[in-house]
């Protein structure tokens, strides 16, 4: 059960940091444009610079990547998890012909 936990924990962090690399910058993108129209919505357009819309924006931008970034992690973790199953057989297997070697 370890290895299975170990196997999530590598994933998750492969999911993190390929979320860092390759989404952390669209996240922010649209994220940001989907709080100035929430804000056009709200205030009308066109969105001036007072602080309610800059706060919808920001928030706008956070929420996209707290949500983003949590896909990522957690489709991370998932792949992590599925490997340790499936290559748990295969760690036994040969954890078990290493003992057998050792004995001869």
């Amino acid at each position: 059960m370890k290895a299975l936990t170990n196997s999530t924990k590598i994933g998750a962090a492969a999911g993190f940091v390929a979320f860092i690399l390759v989404a952390a910058a669209h996240a922010v993108l649209y994220g940001g444009y989907f709080g100035l129209i929430a804000a056009g919505w709200i205030f009308g357009t066109p969105v001036t610079p007072d602080l309610p819309q800059k706060l919808i924006i920001f928030a706008g931008m956070l929420m996209s990547i707290l949500v983003v970034g949590g896909f990522f992690t957690f489709v991370g973790a998932a792949v992590g998890h599925l490997a340790g199953v499936l290559l748990k057989p295969v760690a036994e297997e040969e954890k078990a012909d290493g003992k057998e070697k050792a004995r001869l």
